[in-house]
């Protein structure tokens, strides 16, 4: 099986969601998702998570704030007049 590849800061920067998936936060310290949710249990993981029904997500806010990135400002459109 081929290693996913890790985000670029760039890449995180321009993150629209208002959350991700666990197993892209696990990637970005090279980790899956099966060790990631262990760590989740132990409260090791170094993402705050939230729970959504049966699932767990990771706020994309958190997930920059922990790494130290700022995100990128959204492009504004002009309106038409």
């Amino acid at each position: 099986m081929a290693a996913k590849k890790r985000p670029t800061v760039s890449e995180l920067r321009k993150l629209q969601e208002p959350v991700v998936s666990i197993p892209y936060a696990a990637s970005i310290f090279g980790v899956g998702k099966t060790q990631a949710y262990e760590q989740i249990r132990r409260g090791t993981f170094p993402f705050p998570t939230i729970r959504r029904g049966r699932f767990l997500y990771v706020p994309t806010a958190a997930l920059l704030s922990v790494l130290g990135i700022e995100p990128e400002e959204p492009k504004r459109g002009r309106r038409a007049g």
